[in-house]
């Protein structure tokens, strides 16, 4: 049995929220159960209070049984407080009972937190992107390469990227992200609280499939730790083959902003081509965040995390987007075309822009609505912990 000496680097990290962050739960609240609207603020109600304090039995006699909103009328307005779990800026835009709001997820005294997951998830896409020179080099052979079930479609790719000496089973054993360890980040500063997002599709010049989502506001500050398990890259633990990955590891700040810079200016491009208002302020919000980049320090860097950024921040995008000269239909052919990944209400030519939209908050401008951000731009500090 390999036995290690435990070599670990750990990190201090705050993350600080640049634009609204959703990370979701998959439940649904629901206006008057849930949820009611005061004004231009959402109060959450805390059902479970309500239902213990305010529930009478003869009330479920009833043919139909109040919900908690209509049992919350029964009190003073000014005792409201004390049946509230918190408030939140803006409101659903349906008034009718029952409207929906995807939830986003917290503790379980109601205050946010980032799963470790989320984090990772968007690190090993920043990882691959930048590693995919080197590692993949273009040479993609669709038939070995492209796995024929949509859910492991990429797993070839990924074993090359991060797991080059797995064969078969051993590849969660070989894998690099098992040298980082990303524990949840917890809230240190939340003076803003959540928002209610108006989201749409937006593509060229309409918008399409309105949802509402919670979400943690911006200039939220959240920390935590990371650990790196050097001894994984020791000649000890030679037989896991990560000793060509640790460049990665070591040179994360730097390939994360690499990342960020080219999906700016990937968002920069289309925005631009977009017909629709607040279009030029999105790509003046790229812009300015680019400069931001070339001006942090060597332990900073910005990050796209959670629900909203789109599949160009959960695949390696460009990098398949852009085919070798030997195949340039390849993309076209057998991404889009063999996973069916284009749903679009219209004919697709091939060369066209893919992904053609982007979940937008958008707020009413009048008749109209108006684009006024993204989700989940993050700024990452990390500091190593003295020993």
């Amino acid at each position: 049995m390999l036995t290690l000496k435990p070599i670990t680097r750990v990190l201090n990290v705050q993350l600080r929220t640049l634009t609204p962050l959703h990370i979701g739960t998959g439940n649904i609240l629901m206006k008057d159960i849930d949820f009611v609207a005061e004004g231009k603020q959402t109060r959450r109600l805390d059902v479970d209070r309500i239902l213990t304090e305010l529930w009478d039995e003869s009330l479920s006699r009833r043919a139909a049984p109040p919900r908690p909103a209509e049992l919350l009328e029964n009190v003073p307005r000014a005792e409201w407080d004390q049946f509230t779990a918190y408030l939140a800026q803006g409101i659903v835009r349906a008034s009718t009972s029952g409207s929906q709001l995807q939830e986003q997820i917290k503790t379980a005294d109601f205050k946010p937190y980032i799963p470790g997951s989320s984090v990772k998830g968007a690190l090993r896409t920043a990882l691959g992107w930048s590693g995919w020179p080197d590692a993949i080099q273009q040479q993609l052979n669709p038939q070995s390469d492209f796995k024929p079930r949509d859910k492991f479609a990429g797993q070839t790719l990924e074993d090359r990227l991060f797991r080059p000496a797995a064969r078969g089973g051993d590849a969660p054993n070989k894998d690099l992200l098992r040298a980082l360890q990303i524990g949840d980040l917890r809230v240190s500063k939340f003076e803003n609280g959540y928002l209610i997002c108006n989201v749409q599709v937006a593509s060229r010049a309409k918008y399409d499939s309105p949802i509402e989502i919670e979400a943690v506001s911006q200039e939220t500050v959240f920390r935590g730790q990371w650990t790196l398990h050097e001894s994984l890259f020791s000649e000890d633990a030679a037989s896991l083959g990560l000793g060509t990955r640790k460049a990665w590891l070591d040179d994360l700040v730097a390939r994360i902003n690499q990342h960020s810079s080219a999906q700016l200016e990937w968002l920069k491009r289309d925005f631009a081509v977009k017909e629709l208002r607040g279009s030029k302020e999105q790509v003046a919000f790229c812009d300015n965040l680019l400069g931001q980049i070339n001006k942090l320090s060597s332990n900073a860097c910005v990050l796209r995390v959670g629900w909203g950024a789109g599949w160009d921040n959960k695949t390696f995008s460009s990098r398949l987007n852009t085919p070798p000269a030997s195949d340039p239909d390849i993309f076209e052919r057998d991404v889009i075309q063999r996973y069916k990944l284009y749903r679009g209400k219209g004919t697709r030519t091939p060369g066209d822009p893919f992904p053609s939209t982007r979940r937008v908050i958008v707020q009413a401008r009048g008749n109209d609505l108006q684009i006024t951000g993204m989700f989940g731009w993050v700024l990452v500090k990390l500091t190593p912990v003295e020993r």
